[in-house]
């Protein structure tokens, strides 16, 4: 099953009490179909030891609609100066006169 959404791209839920927001995709779990959006379903729980930790909870891929891909990162060529061998220059020119002799 090709997946239309990848990490990075922003969608909007459909579906239950966050209906109608919009977030960023952090996290996919391709093989249950899940995806953990920013700043959704975050909890805070207490551990035994008296910390508190942050929890996020997920969406199921049928819940999700793509509002905006991630573009991908336009990756700057650094041409390199054309180069012309100096020693192959030379060497055209003496074949070259060579054959006027």
């Amino acid at each position: 099953m090709k997946l239309d959404i990848k990490i990075g791209d922003k969608v909007q839920v459909n579906q239950g009490k966050f209906a109608g927001k919009e977030a960023k995709i952090l996290f996919l779990d391709k093989k249950n179909k899940r995806a953990r959006l920013e700043g959704l379903k975050k909890h805070k729980v207490k551990t035994k030891k008296g910390d508190s930790k942050d929890l996020h909870g997920t969406f199921h891929f049928s819940s999700l609609t793509l509002v905006k891909p991630e573009q991908p990162k336009k990756e700057e060529k650094t041409e390199a100066p054309a180069e012309t061998t100096k020693t192959e220059a030379p060497k055209e020119d003496a074949k070259a006169e060579e054959k006027k002799d």
